[in-house]
């Protein structure tokens, strides 16, 4: 009885989804003069939660897709294949699926795409990267998977979902509405594919927000600043040392704020104390990097004959300022480790 029941289930999950695959045949347009691409008519574009996003797309609860732009800044090299392939990435639960590079409407696109175990949440996330124009554009596709400690089915080499049902009747209703979690997922993946497979880019019409690539937040200062690349002397923003490396980047990084001018955005820095966090979200890989302060208090007064160092090879982050407040006397340096790496 329990299994006819399930079998029931399973045909009426299938024939709703049949409905809403139809239903995605329907697509809408989206055109900007540079970029353009087709999306489903169901879809409604929400305003952006970060300054890289050209469109956003959440047609369900656990269901985020979007469509970036983000200017590269000068020196940045992207990982090889845009692939996070970091011990760090790896701690932090990533898990590459797959890796291809096609050519799309005349395109060279990097597709990756990712099982994510994240603060006790699992999701698989599909990224397309296209390095264009000085820009990086992207479409990031990211679906929460509803149960996290029974997941009915696996990822094989020809990325077929497989459901494997029980005898139990507690087992048979979790792999019900497991099972329907994931041919939602596979349908609103169709979505997905109708933006990638659309999706054209012409000549640059409006330049992007090339000084802002990144936010920093530090949560025990109660403080968040835009990063740029091109000047330390701008209000509410700290400068990215050019010489030092970027998040996903196996090296050191370092950003430079005030302590007294242009918003003094480092006037509090010298409060931090071990084990606050520091975070950065990229918008060029568009993950979260979280830091966590090792120590504070470095001072270093031949700072103009010894400059700061970067070495590659050590995955930190130094906040720096001027020190004595109001002076350029020395460098006051707090260091950070990066402890985790999240979707952005």
């Amino acid at each position: 009885m329990n299994k006819n029941l399930a079998i029931i289930f399973f045909i009426i999950i299938i024939v709703l989804a049949t409905y809403t695959g139809i239903n995605n045949l329907y697509t809408k347009h989206y055109a900007d003069g540079e970029i353009s691409f087709d999306y489903p008519h169901g879809w409604q574009i929400k305003p952006g939660s970060n300054p890289s996003e050209i469109a956003l797309f959440e047609p369900k609860p656990d269901l985020k897709v979007s469509v970036n732009k983000q200017v590269i800044p000068p020196g940045y090299h992207s990982p090889p294949n845009f692939i996070l392939n970091t011990t760090e990435a790896y701690d932090s639960g990533f898990r590459l699926l797959s890796h291809q590079v096609n050519i799309l409407n005349n395109e060279t696109t990097y597709e990756n795409t990712y099982f994510i175990h994240s603060k006790g949440m699992i999701y698989i996330q599909k990224e397309v990267w296209i390095p264009k124009n000085g820009n990086l554009y992207s479409i990031i596709y990211t679906y929460k998977v509803k149960s996290t400690n029974k997941l009915p089915w696996n990822q094989s080499q020809d990325n077929i979902i497989r459901i494997y049902p029980s005898d139990d009747e507690d087992d048979i209703t979790a792999n019900y509405f497991d099972f329907q979690s994931a041919m939602q997922e596979s349908f609103s993946n169709h979505g997905f594919q109708i933006i990638k497979e659309s999706l054209k880019i012409n000549s640059v019409i409006k330049p992007g927000k090339k000084e802002i690539w990144a936010d920093v937040t530090i949560p025990a200062i109660n403080v968040s600043w835009g990063v740029r690349a091109d000047t330390v002397n701008a209000y509410n923003s700290v400068y990215h040392y050019k010489e030092s490396f970027y998040p996903a980047q196996s090296g050191s990084i370092g950003l430079l704020g005030h302590h007294t001018m242009y918003s003094a955005p480092f006037s509090r820095i010298d409060l931090l104390k071990p084990g606050d966090k520091v975070i950065i979200n990229d918008y060029l890989t568009l993950k979260k990097y979280i830091y966590q302060v090792e120590s504070n208090g470095d001072i270093k007064w031949d700072y103009k004959t010894n400059p700061i160092q970067f070495p590659g090879g050590i995955v930190d982050l130094k906040l720096v300022t001027c020190y004595p407040p109001g002076s350029t006397e020395a460098a006051w340096i707090v260091h950070c480790k990066l402890i985790s790496i999240e979707p952005l």
